[in-house]
Parts: C-alpha cells; sequence; structure tokens
C-alpha cells in the first residue's frame, strides 16, 4: 500500500497558502521573512505567524530555505528536496 507523505495528508493553514499563493505569482522569487509579510499583506503584528508558517511548509518540503534567511519554492532553484539517510 502506497505511503502518503505528510505534505499531502497535513492541511494548509490561511498564512501558509497565502505564502504559497505569492510563491506561484513569483515561482523564481527568493525571499526574507519579512518581504514576504509585506508582500502577502498580512497585518503589521503577524510576523511571527509568517515565520511559524514558513518552518511548517520548509519542513513539509513546499518550501526551502536558503542562505541569508531567504526562502523560494525547491523545484525553482535547482535544488533537490528530500531526507539523507
Amino acid at each position: 500500500m502506497a505511503r502518503r507523505s505528510s505534505a499531502e495528508s497535513t492541511p494548509l493553514t490561511q498564512a501558509q497558502q497565502k505564502i504559497l499563493g505569492l510563491f506561484a505569482n513569483h515561482p523564481r522569487g527568493r525571499l526574507t521573512p519579512i518581504e514576504i509579510h509585506r508582500r502577502a499583506g498580512f497585518p503589521g503584528n503577524d510576523l511571527q505567524e509568517v515565520i511559524d508558517s514558513l518552518r511548517e511548509l520548509c519542513r513539509q518540503g513546499r518550501l526551502v530555505r536558503l542562505k541569508k534567511n531567504h526562502h523560494a519554492l525547491p523545484d525553482r532553484q535547482n535544488l533537490v528536496t528530500g531526507k539523507i539517510h
């Protein structure tokens, strides 16, 4: 029986959907959490929610964290996702 990955089975929060929508519009973009906060239109005091959502999206493999705290879509940055055993 095929096993579902955690990225497929975990429902997305509204913040995570906003973040992924932002990257869908700019797939080659590399953004910091503050840039994501501004461009996605989060209220002024929700930076921590953006950071928590980015951590979870990176954990699920939907985004990758790059140098200098930038985030991007993994398939658009010539990166390979997965776990090393």
